[in-house]
C-alpha cells in the first residue's frame, strides 16, 4: 500500500485554490489541477475518487481550518453582541491568514453541487457554534430582523465582500480596519 505523500496532497490543494481564484470552480478538472500541482492525473486519483471527492475533501479541510477556535472565541465572551463580534473577528482573522482557502470556501458555498452531500452536511456540523449563536441572537429579539438570510448577508456577507476586495487589490487589512467593519456590522444588525 502506498503511503500518503503530504507534499503532493498540499500541491493539489494549492492548485485547486489558485485555479479557483483565477478561473473559478467551473474550470477545474483533474488534468488541469494535476498539471498546476506538478503531479500526474494518476497521482491525483490515488488520493481522490474523482473531482467531486477532491473538492469535498479539500472543502472540509478548509472548513476545519477556518472554524478551528471559533467555539473558544465565542465562549470567551459573555455578552451576545460581543459574541457576534468575536465570531466576525475570528472569521476576519482566518480570512486574512488564509485568503486562498477562504476564497475557495466561498466559491464552494456558492456552488454546493460541486461537493457531495455528505461533505455539505458535515460543513454545517462544523459551523454548529455559529448556528447556535445565531439561534440565540434571534431568540433574544435584539436584532433588527428575524430573517436569518439577511443577518448572514449583513454580517458574514459584508465581511467576505470587504476582505475579498482587499485581497484582490493586494491591500492590507489592519486590526483597526477589521474592528471598524465589525462595529458597523453590529450597528446594522442589533436594534439597540
Amino acid at each position: 500500500m502506498r503511503t500518503r505523500d503530504e507534499n503532493k496532497i498540499k500541491a493539489i490543494s494549492t492548485a485547486v485554490f489558485e485555479i479557483t481564484l483565477h478561473e473559478g470552480l467551473a474550470h477545474l478538472s483533474i488534468g488541469k489541477i494535476a498539471k498546476a500541482a506538478g503531479v500526474s492525473p494518476a497521482t491525483a486519483y490515488i488520493y481522490y475518487a474523482d473531482k467531486t471527492d477532491m473538492l469535498s475533501q479539500i472543502f472540509l479541510e478548509v472548513k476545519v481550518l477556518m472554524d478551528t477556535g471559533l467555539a473558544e472565541s465565542l465562549l470567551s465572551q459573555h455578552d451576545l453582541r460581543q459574541q457576534v463580534a468575536a465570531a466576525l473577528r475570528h472569521f476576519g482573522h482566518r480570512f486574512i491568514q488564509y485568503p486562498l482557502e477562504a476564497n475557495f470556501m466561498q466559491a464552494v458555498q456558492a456552488n454546493p453541487d460541486e461537493i457531495n452531500a455528505k461533505a455539505y452536511e458535515q460543513s454545517f456540523a462544523l459551523a454548529q457554534p455559529l448556528t447556535d449563536l445565531l439561534t440565540k441572537a434571534l431568540a433574544t429579539e435584539t436584532l433588527r430582523t428575524n430573517d436569518v438570510d439577511k443577518i448572514i448577508a449583513l454580517t458574514f456577507g459584508a465581511m467576505t465582500t470587504y476582505l475579498q476586495q482587499k485581497f484582490q487589490n493586494k491591500q492590507p487589512v489592519s486590526d483597526a480596519d477589521l474592528d471598524d467593519l465589525i462595529n458597523l456590522t453590529l450597528h446594522a444588525v442589533f436594534a439597540d
